[in-house]
């Protein structure tokens, strides 16, 4: 049985895409594109932390990249320069904030 879970990506803030008649942010499209490719037709691991207040899971997103190899979505992200450390009351980071904070460091 198939199904959608809505999931926002724990520790960071992306551009947000067009909703109904609010307009996209700069870079949401390439920003969507991007994470599409990355996880398009693949099976990932969730780590649950809670549900936001749009009922969608937050959580820290996996793929695989190599036979046993876990990419962090977050993380890669950021890398890529399409997403920021998210800093608002409630963030989850995973243990990882520093390796984020690193990496928007380096993506700038």
């Amino acid at each position: 049985m198939k199904r959608t879970i809505h999931v926002r990506l724990a520790g960071v803030d992306a551009p947000e895409s067009k909703f109904f008649s609010m307009p996209g942010q700069p870079y949401s499209a390439e920003a969507k594109a991007w994470v599409t490719k990355l996880l398009e037709n693949k099976k990932v691991t969730v780590v649950p932390y809670a549900k936001d207040r749009y009922n969608r899971l937050l959580g820290m997103v996996y793929v695989r990249s190599w036979l046993f190899f876990k990419v962090n979505v977050s993380l890669r992200m950021v890398q890529a320069g399409y997403a920021t450390v998210y800093k608002q009351h409630g963030a989850e980071y995973g243990g990882i904030l520093e390796q984020l904070e690193s990496a928007e460091s380096l993506a700038r």
